[in-house]
């Protein structure tokens, strides 16, 4: 039977830790799940070493400076300390549902080409401030990919310019092969935001993704009053965090990728990410202010509507 490994980081998750692990070690496909402390200053230490002790498929791994050094390095430390050819993520707040793995093991099974799969993930409050604000931002409950969908369309998926698929990904719903994730580079460390969306990006060009379950959870994020998600930004500091992003894609595909048409596709992506905060939300939805905001995206960013492989560097980028 194929085996997987759970890699989960973890900062100051003293509350949440314990649920994440034993969620990951009642799946019988489990052989390990390596804990990635992340320096936590609460007894997130104190319960991970508990969890070693009772578990014996359970590690605890640090940073060498035991500083902390964010998601993105941490579950690259835990890709390099995984037993498996497998890996799967969870982070600590985060928790699988039961019979987590078996669909992926049939399909990988079925598909000896499949390097990679994704599910749908759900959405668990654990406090009532979350739910409200979860709810006043119009968010989805059910995070996962939308449209036409079939075997082997993820294989350039949500990067194909024609592409009728919509939604995104978390990384409790991505299962990847170690190859496949090293080809993609791993998850970006020089980003404190959005890595695992790079990732997802750099997969699609670099393996073969295909399609899990869709339609429903496989596992649960949890949500509470201390995620990031649930902190208010500013459309500005948004807006500037997916530069970076766009510009950490880019750099790697345009050192990595040799397809022209998977370049065309990413640049494509690229626009109508950024396009989109020219979207006005709320009251003033109009034709006319979004018209107005895209001149002016237009008359700060030409480059976006030139047809050219080149990313525009991210320092001459204006927002709105």
């Amino acid at each position: 039977m194929i085996k997987f490994s759970v890699i989960i980081p973890v900062f100051n998750a003293e509350r949440f830790i314990e649920r994440a692990v034993n969620s990951a070690v009642m799946q019988e496909e489990v052989c390990d799940v390596v804990i990635v402390e992340d320096g936590s200053t609460d007894r997130t230490l104190e319960i991970c070493q508990g969890l070693v002790e009772r578990h014996s498929n359970v590690r605890l791994v640090a940073h060498l400076d035991k500083r902390n050094k964010g998601a993105g390095a941490s579950r690259n430390l835990g890709v390099h300390a995984a037993d498996s050819k497998w890996l799967s993520f969870l982070d600590a707040d985060d928790f699988f549902l039961p019979g987590r793995f078996r669909h992926v093991v049939e399909m990988v099974q079925e598909d000896c080409g499949c390097e990679a799969l994704v599910d749908a993930v759900g959405t668990h409050f654990d406090d009532e401030i979350a739910r409200e604000r979860w709810y006043e931002d119009d968010r989805a409950l059910l995070t996962t990919l939308r449209g036409s969908i079939g075997r082997g369309s993820l294989r350039l998926g949500p990067l194909a310019a024609d592409a009728e698929v919509r939604g995104s990904i978390h990384p409790a719903g991505l299962v990847a092969t170690k190859d496949a994730l090293t080809r993609a580079n791993l998850f970006p460390e020089e980003l404190r935001l959005h890595q695992d969306t790079a990732l997802l990006y750099k997969l699609l060009m670099a393996a073969d993704v295909c399609p899990g379950i869709l339609d429903r959870p496989v596992a649960m994020r949890g949500v509470h009053k201390g995620n990031r998600i649930t902190r208010k930004t500013s459309r500005r500091e948004a807006y500037e965090r997916r530069l970076s992003m766009w510009a950490n894609i880019w750099g790697w595909a345009n050192a990595e990728i040799a397809d022209e048409e998977k370049k065309a596709c990413l640049l494509t992506s690229y626009k109508k990410g950024v396009l989109g905060f020219a979207r006005p939300k709320g009251a003033l939805s109009s034709k006319a202010v979004f018209l107005i905001r895209l001149a002016k995206m237009y008359l700060l960013n030409p480059e976006l509507f030139v047809p050219r492989w080149r990313l525009p560097p991210v320092d001459r980028l204006r927002g709105f």
